[in-house]
């Protein structure tokens, strides 16, 4: 396996309604009360939630709560959750699961037991790979290029996988990255049946399903020194 050293790193944990919602963003701010309890203890401030009538549609308006020690936004709608960490760290993932309970503990108190439809995440990693150039990396996964259309420089690759076990669909991307220099960008995504998993393990077994993402690539983070 190839040792990957992430530089830039963002992921969005989604979980999907069976049908909207419209209370969640009612007059009577009771779900506004309970997701400022459930993200207080994470930092959230009066401050750092607002209304965002998005583009001005019952399914774009939102309730957005920022949370700035850790750089992850948790987004509101009448059909979904979303918490989004657009400058993900390696030793924040502690926090974003917190985060991410605590922001689906919320919906959970809120909704009195009617479960979701679904839980999506979706990770994006740019970075190096130890020992090889990306395009040497890449070119692996392309056997037969375009012909007669100048130099070939890079390329990328997808692949979509559907229903396996508690999943309902799947994919991963490996491809040049476009923000890093000399570097691979990989994404992860996945979609999980809510009746197979719950909102208190989704990022768990989102974290394994990255790690056979990677490896189903060749890749691997980096074992991180905890006694340094």
């Amino acid at each position: 396996m190839l040792n990957f050293q992430v530089s830039r790193a963002d992921v969005t944990f989604d979980a999907k309604f069976p049908q909207p919602d419209f209370e969640m963003l009612a007059d009577d701010a009771s779900f506004l009360e309970k997701i400022f309890r459930f993200l207080q203890p994470h930092g959230l401030r009066t401050a750092d939630v607002r209304f965002d009538p998005g583009d001005g549609s019952i399914g774009d308006e939102q309730i957005v709560c920022q949370l700035p020690s850790y750089w992850i936004t948790v987004r509101v709608r009448v059909d979904r959750i979303e918490i989004v960490s657009t400058t993900l760290l390696r030793e924040q993932t502690q926090a974003l699961k917190g985060v991410v309970a605590s922001a689906l503990g919320a919906v959970v108190e809120h909704r009195a037991g009617i479960p979701f439809a679904s839980f999506g995440m979706a990770l994006n990693l740019h970075g190096a790979i130890e020992g090889i150039a990306a395009q040497s990396y890449l070119a692996r996964y392309m056997a037969n290029p375009p012909k007669g259309l100048g130099p070939q420089v890079g390329n990328g690759m997808a692949a979509y996988f559907g229903q396996h076990d508690d999943r309902l669909f799947a994919s991963v991307t490996a491809d040049l990255s476009a923000v890093v220099p000399n570097a691979v960008f990989v994404k992860v995504q996945a979609q999980w049946d809510s009746r197979k998993v719950g909102p208190a393990s989704i990022v768990d077994v989102s974290e394994r399903f990255v790690q056979a993402g990677l490896a189903s690539l060749d890749l691997q983070l980096p074992v991180v020194n905890r006694a340094q």
